[in-house]
């Protein structure tokens, strides 16, 4: 069995963003990627002018920028103002748009609303067919077309079925597109033959990602044959072959040899209302790395021997005593006691939230005074490093491997409310860029990222992008969407870009689905109301940070309602909201309250610095349950009687968020398969999702434990104490 290759720790990158409008891609294959000074980020969805795209047996959507956020399609609202001054506030565009209904989970079938609502023409099957220049076609199969397909550019397709459809006088071919890598437009790395899958998915449609990814084409685009692997292995593992390269060029590689697919780009859809395709936006994007069950057999590894050489080793330990943060802060479903760390921590926003759901949070970084010293108070078993990420990553000394690992880079220069140069732009800058390193160097299972939904507009997509590509060349799998914070429990309209990563062997995670809803309706919540979030602090000591006599207005203001959230985002500034009897403004303390923050919850600093620290916070009752989520699913994939290879989901998608999200991962007993194969081998276990979402797995077990890391070294009991957990 051929060696595992993993990415040097020590190499470092450099990311340099151009103007690559007139960047040729089709002729700049480059083995061994581009240089920092060609490395540019344009948007991946915008064809060729010269390209005239063929029409599809099933048509697409019209091209259109998957990432970026249009001004015109959205309300004017007061949003995402971060470190502005107030002169800024009530200047800021809400761009996120309003969040779908909630959709009920049997809509699918009867309201036709969406783009794959209506099962696809079956026709009638047959197992081959010999074209007029001789080629056979077989399923299993991959062809190249003849010319470009849409705005992913699609130029290959694997044969999953050859149908005859009605009517037709020849079969139509359905199978799985994929684009080569360049033609995603930086979003991974460039590499000669290195090829994506692309699937498409509406979330009211409960079919398995793989059988929505299907598409029809005619035999007039077929080209030619190609050969294809998947393979869950790293770059340069069975690519073609390097004497071909060396003997015929690059041309001849590009056009004849082998082709490897090691990712899929998945583009979740929430369609809702009268069925629009003009008006369908993308919700949720996700880069994923082919695991075991997905790659072709003799290409692939084990997801354990993947996360192991990714990992190193590291010393288990036992979960004992969660050292949380009071009663609910410890999972009695989750066995293993995880570890996190949290850079660019701040006054400890997501340190809280990690501690209370009860992971050890091993260390917390922040370069600020005020924040290390509030970080210092807080967390006393926790390294604090006032350090800035670069040293950090350059210093040997600072040496952890933790389980999840959180990042929240400074959020300035990508914000609505950042109409003007800043003197940090240049610094913030560098610490997002810093983001891939940081990961280089702790090598986390899962990460995740919270930054400004104003990185997805298109004066900053090429950072983002560069950003993604970062971590994509560290062989991780991505999940990104814009999250409504109010609908996981935070009294005020934030939303946030979330991102979600999973290293190199482990599964990536679903979003958390949501506990709060503004009508509180379908077993979910009301959104949280001021009133309530402030409730606690009505015996709250008048410490500084609570001296309601020091903000009382000298002009008393209107009174206004407090049983909902704040109609403002709590910035570094404060809000632009007062309290509701109109006498007076909120004070610092009330202000953690309505960010998230427990009472117990320390600061150390000014008025000023602690209103800074609070309005940059990620808010601590959101991380909570973003981390109890990420907990639980380690603790789902480390079971002993979980085996990664058969892992099947019945019905994927059927179990859906207030967005129509799936909160399950996504995995189907319909297999890709390859040439030569049984594409339609069936797994050795089920997944059932039950109307409540709870979760039944069977199958083969595999030999405990599994995972490397974070796992008692005697097995668990068993009984109810250990179900996973349904958030």
């Amino acid at each position: 069995m051929a060696d595992i290759w993993y990415p040097s720790a020590s190499r470092k990158r450099q990311y340099v963003v151009i103007d690559a409008d007139n960047y040729d891609d089709d002729d700049n294959d480059n083995d061994e990627g581009l240089s920092p000074q060609e490395d540019g980020c344009i948007d991946l969805t915008q064809p060729d002018e010269e390209e005239s795209p063929p029409k599809r047996a099933r048509s697409w959507k019209d091209a259109r920028q998957p990432f970026n956020i249009s001004r015109e399609d959205y309300e004017i609202r007061l949003e995402e103002q971060e470190d502005e001054c107030p002169q800024f506030l009530g200047q800021v565009i809400d761009l996120t748009g309003d969040d779908p209904p909630l959709l009920p989970r049997n809509r699918h079938s009867s309201s036709g609303n969406s783009r794959r609502s209506t099962p696809r023409s079956m026709g009638k099957t047959i197992n081959q067919y010999r074209m007029d220049n001789g080629l056979l076609l077989k399923p299993g199969m991959t062809i190249e077309l003849k010319e470009y397909l849409g705005h992913f550019k699609i130029k290959f397709l694997k044969i999953h079925s050859i149908i005859f459809l009605e009517n037709d006088k020849k079969p139509t071919l359905r199978g799985w597109s994929y684009a080569r890598n360049r033609s995603l437009r930086f979003l991974l790395e460039r590499k000669l033959n290195e090829v994506c899958m692309i699937v498409r998915l509406d979330d009211l449609d409960p079919r398995p990602w793989q059988e929505q990814a299907l598409m029809d084409l005619k035999l007039k685009w077929i080209s030619g044959k190609r050969e294809l692997r998947t393979t869950n292995e790293s770059f340069p593992l069975h690519r073609y072959p390097f004497k071909e390269y060396e003997d015929m060029g690059a041309d001849w590689v590009k056009q004849n040899s082998r082709l490897v697919c090691r990712y899929r780009f998945e583009e979740y859809y929430s369609v809702h209302g009268p069925s629009n395709r003009q008006e369908e936006k993308p919700r949720e994007w996700a880069f994923v790395r082919m695991a075991h069950q997905d790659a072709d057999p003799n290409f692939r590894h084990s997801d354990e021997e993947v996360l192991r050489g990714w990992r190193w080793s590291k010393t288990p330990e036992v979960a004992v005593d969660l050292d949380g943060d009071g009663p609910g802060s410890v999972l009695p479903s989750t066995r293993y006691r995880y570890s996190a760390g949290d850079v660019f921590a701040g006054a400890g926003g997501a340190s809280r939230g990690i501690k209370s759901a009860g992971l050890d949070l091993v260390f917390a970084i922040d370069n600020w005074a005020d924040a290390a010293a509030t970080l210092r108070r807080n967390f006393h078993k926790t390294k604090v490093y006032k350090k800035s990420v670069s040293d950090v990553i350059i210093d040997k000394d600072v040496r952890h491997r933790v389980d999840i690992l959180h990042l929240s880079p400074p959020c300035q220069p990508y914000s609505p409310a950042h109409t003007r140069v800043g003197k940090n732009d240049d610094i913030n800058t560098a610490a997002l860029y810093s983001c891939t390193e940081l990961v280089d160097k702790f090598r986390p299972r899962l990460f995740t990222l919270e930054q400004t939904y104003g990185i997805l507009h298109a004066k900053s997509e090429s950072y983002f992008k560069s950003l993604v590509r970062g971590f994509t060349t560290h062989g991780y799998s991505v999940r990104w969407k814009v999250a409504h914070l109010a609908n996981y429990g935070l009294a005020q309209p934030r939303k946030r870009l979330i991102m979600i990563g999973a290293g190199p062997g482990d599964k990536l995670p679903p979003f958390p689905p949501p506990t709060h809803h503004k009508d509180g309706i379908n077993g979910l919540k009301p959104w949280e109301t001021v009133t309530r979030a402030l409730s606690h602090l009505s015996e709250a000591p008048d410490g500084p940070y609570h001296q309601p006599a020091n903000y009382v207005f000298n002009t008393p203001r209107a009174p206004w309602n407090p049983d909902k959230i704040l109609s403002h985002t709590i910035t570094c500034c404060g809000t632009l909201d007062y309290h509701w009897d109109g006498e007076r403004a909120f004070t610092p303390l009330e202000l953690a309250a309505l960010q998230g923050f427990p009472q117990r919850h320390k600061f150390v600093g000014t008025n000023t610095s602690v209103k800074k620290q609070i309005g940059n916070a990620f808010p601590s009752s959101v991380v909570k349950i973003l981390y109890r989520h990420l907990a639980a699913w380690l603790d789902k994939q480390d079971r002993p009687d979980h085996h990664s290879d058969d892992l099947t989901v019945v019905g994927a998608r059927s179990a859906r968020d207030i967005n129509g999200n799936s909160v399950l991962d996504n995995s189907s007993p319909l297999r890709l398969g390859s040439e030569g194969n049984d594409s339609s081998q069936a797994d050795n276990s089920d997944v059932e999702i039950q109307s409540d979402s709870s979760v039944t797995v069977t199958g083969s077990p595999e030999p405990w434990p599994r995972r490397p890391s974070c796992r008692p070294t005697t097995a668990p009991p068993t009984g109810s104490e250990y179900d996973p957990v349904v958030l």
